[in-house]
């Protein structure tokens, strides 16, 4: 398969290098209010942001390796994960996905990439991620049948068994969310909607 190079860091022409500059090192408590997925699902989200991911990957393949699936959905399943999550535990992200070549880390004021943060290329839109700590829904989405492969669903209840579960990620484009809330801050989608330099 063919293997991506991960972008250089960019530095974005919104608050949001200067903001990260301001906040406390560490995990930080952020909400992302009024954000709407893909099926109009609109809620409230609390989510610990710079959580360590790379941590929660670890654990996630120490389960995985303790873990003995059955059958050859599950097996392979199994595989695919522990090649994946490896790569990403070795180089800070997956080499084999399709679309690891697509994004950009996103530096601070200082030149410090920010954890959490990543510019998607195409899109031109600000990828965050956090861990799920609280989840308020305010308008129930319109969820259709499951169309899943079977691999996938497989991954998926593999997946539930470990820390990344919780892992979240929102797109921080106009229209998905009314605005985040972290350390006494309120960043509106003005504040953070940006076009890359």
């Amino acid at each position: 398969m063919q293997l991506h190079q991960f972008h250089k860091a960019r530095k974005i022409d919104t608050v949001i290098p200067c903001i990260f500059n301001q906040m406390r090192p560490g995990a930080t408590f952020l909400a992302v209010n009024g954000y709407t997925n893909n099926f109009g699902e609109v809620a409230n989200f609390s989510i610990v942001f710079g959580s360590n991911y790379l941590n929660s990957v670890k654990k996630s393949l120490n389960i995985w390796a303790r873990f003995r699936p059955v059958g050859s959905l599950q097996i392979k399943a199994h595989a695919q994960l522990m090649t994946s999550y490896g790569d990403t535990l070795r180089t800070g992200f997956n080499h084999r996905a399709w679309s690891a070549h697509a994004y950009s880390p996103v530096k601070d004021c200082n030149g410090n990439i920010i954890k959490g943060v990543k510019l998607h290329l195409r899109e031109r839109v600000l990828h965050l991620t956090g861990l799920l700590v609280r989840k308020n829904i305010i308008t129930p989405g319109n969820y259709s049948r499951d169309n899943r492969s079977r691999l996938t669903v497989e991954k998926d209840l593999l997946i539930g068994m470990t820390p990344l579960k919780n892992f979240r990620q929102f797109k921080l484009m106009e229209g998905r969310f009314d605005n985040i809330s972290v350390q006494k801050l309120t960043l509106t989608q003005q504040d953070i909607i940006r076009k890359a330099s």
